[in-house]
């Protein structure tokens, strides 16, 4: 189900009669007021965390492994107003890659997103875009489906844990003190 209230998230392309069909997904964490508390330079980690999902209907596929990119969005955007022409526009710049073994569907996925934090609380946030690939775009079948804001079991939703430290001052000692969140997607 496409737009915001679909259970599931992810990339797929799939051959539909000689036509090559493609999937992307675009996930926002709302931030809160942590950018306007936390420097960018104070944040020594970001891993999003994916759980994937299995579909019942789904052919099992035997997909050879390709690449699975998070890129980060730099322009807003409203669901409703999304296809496939008018995406919003993302930075190849600030963008994480990964091999999935797709033989492994039920591995969470853990990305190493800091980067890409850092430069959304120094510039906005616009969320990030998921999309796979074959690295010589041969390859026309894959899927990768993980749980969305929208299921009903939160243990399974996105999450992002954002790990930073900030100096504290007492009287000219300055100390580390490292912090970690847990923010869950609420937009989609």
């Amino acid at each position: 189900q496409s737009g915001n209230q679909s259970v599931i998230i992810g990339s797929a392309a799939w051959d539909n009669k000689g036509q090559l069909e493609k999937c992307h997904s675009l996930l926002l964490f709302d931030y809160g007021d942590l950018p306007k508390i936390i420097k960018p330079e104070w944040i020594t980690n970001a891993e999003l965390i994916l759980v994937p999902v299995i579909l019942k209907d789904e052919e099992l596929l035997e997909e050879l492994t390709h690449r699975f990119t998070v890129r980060r969005v730099i322009q807003p955007w409203q669901d409703s107003l999304l296809n496939w022409e008018k995406q919003p526009v993302t930075s190849a710049e600030d963008q994480v890659m990964m091999k999935l073994n797709r033989r492994k569907k039920s591995s969470v996925i853990n990305m190493n997103v800091t980067r890409i934090v850092k430069n959304m609380f120094h510039s906005g946030n616009y969320g990030f875009m998921m999309f796979g690939e074959d690295s010589l775009q041969n390859q026309l079948s894959y899927r990768d489906w993980f749980a969305s804001a929208r299921i009903d079991n939160e243990n399974l939703r996105p999450s992002l844990v954002i790990t930073y430290t900030f100096p504290l001052d007492y009287g000219g000692d300055r100390s580390i003190l490292a912090q970690s969140i847990n923010a869950r997607d609420r937009n989609q």
